[in-house]
């Protein structure tokens, strides 16, 4: 004797059924996207020797980056190259900066003369721990870019804070 309870059970059960049927092809789907992403992103960073140490995963389009690397410049590089690819939803970084330890007083000396400061630029550098705070205001984007590769791809650098402005004042030509 069938009961409101046993339909109610089949009917879940059919649907559950008629739900995984159809939803495994898009299983499957994203499965070789993830594959392929990480084909991608592994055969890219797989060229440079200063990404060896590092680790790449892909789950649900999201690109996961672990492991090292010397320079916190390679870090950014690392998570610019993954967001690149199609299909990339995500970059997550676990990567760890490891570079040489350098005291705050000269890494800040080494900052000073590697930031090339324009008349125009207000830029200030403070250090603790090896972590780096910039504030200031730059001419453009470019300018910003520069300075912030600049300080990332310093030996000793281990994170850094980024507080710089582009000079809104300075207006490019109008079209």
């Amino acid at each position: 004797m069938w009961t409101s309870n046993h339909n109610s059970a089949v009917l879940l059960l059919v649907l559950t059924l008629m739900t995984l049927v159809q939803t495994r092809p898009l299983f499957a789907k994203d499965r070789a996207v993830d594959q392929r992403i990480l084909a991608e992103v592994t055969e890219e960073l797989g060229n440079e020797e200063r990404f060896q140490n590092v680790r790449i995963e892909v789950e649900d389009m999201t690109v996961r980056l672990r492991g090292a690397v010397s320079l916190l410049e390679d870090k950014r590089q690392a998570i610019q190259k993954a967001q690149t690819f199609r299909d990339v939803r995500m970059v997550i970084s676990h990567l760890k900066v490891k570079t040489e330890r350098v005291p705050d007083a000269l890494l800040l000396d080494r900052l000073r003369e590697r930031v090339a400061e324009d008349q125009n630029d207000t830029i200030r550098l403070q250090v603790k721990k090896g972590g780096v705070t910039i504030r200031g205001t730059v001419k453009d984007a470019a300018h910003r870019e520069s300075i912030l590769s600049t300080v990332a791809g310093t030996s000793g650098v281990v994170w850094m804070g980024d507080r710089l402005q582009i000079d809104g004042n300075k207006r490019g030509p109008t079209i």
